[in-house]
């Protein structure tokens, strides 16, 4: 773990923990699914509200910063505007991707990657390590670098889940760890 936070620094141990989504070297998960590309929808749960947005449509402004018009209703319902989630979707976390796979593999890295995946889920809620190693490792190998779009269409799901109150709660826990070291 020591090795990865000095590679990619805090704020990109929280995006490659807490956002390790779609795991592209999901082997043992491969056998349980169809193989799937890329993940279709982000399904955003909270409290009783859900919605699915179309990774496509994430995709388009992550790539152009233009939101489509769900985006931008859920946008001005946050108060963010297009600039600041295009930020969060592109902003690079350098690492090494054969690196990343050993680290994740590790003791303490499947008890982060469990936390995560009570935020972050596939629909069934199955194989969730597996698909979060899958999505992190296949977002890192082509360029060395993990950016939350790509870690979305790496998921090895149709679609990916967010539990919207545990990020809450989960964000607000890193940040207070983080606290410490400052």
């Amino acid at each position: 773990m020591h090795k990865l936070s000095k590679q990619i620094g805090k704020s990109g141990l929280i995006l490659a923990l807490s956002l390790s989504l779609n795991l592209g070297l999901n082997l043992s998960f491969g056998w349980f699914a169809p193989k799937v590309e890329a993940a279709e929808k982000l399904v955003v749960n909270y409290r009783i509200f859900s919605h699915s947005i179309p990774v496509r449509e994430l995709r388009h402004l992550a790539d152009t910063g233009e939101a489509s018009r769900s985006i931008q209703f859920y946008l001005r319902l946050a108060n963010r505007n297009p600039e600041e989630l295009q930020q969060i979707l592109t902003d690079p976390v350098a690492v090494n991707g054969t690196d990343l796979y050993q680290i994740l593999e590790s003791p303490l890295a499947n008890i982060a990657l469990d936390e995560v995946s009570q935020v972050i889920h596939s629909p069934n809620n199955l194989s969730n390590r597996e698909s979060l190693k899958a999505a992190l490792v296949g977002a890192a190998l082509p360029d060395g670098q993990i950016r939350l779009i790509d870690v979305l269409e790496k998921y090895p799901t149709t679609e990916v889940h967010l539990n919207g109150e545990r990020l809450v709660d989960f964000v607000q826990q890193i940040n207070s760890f983080l606290n410490i070291f400052r």
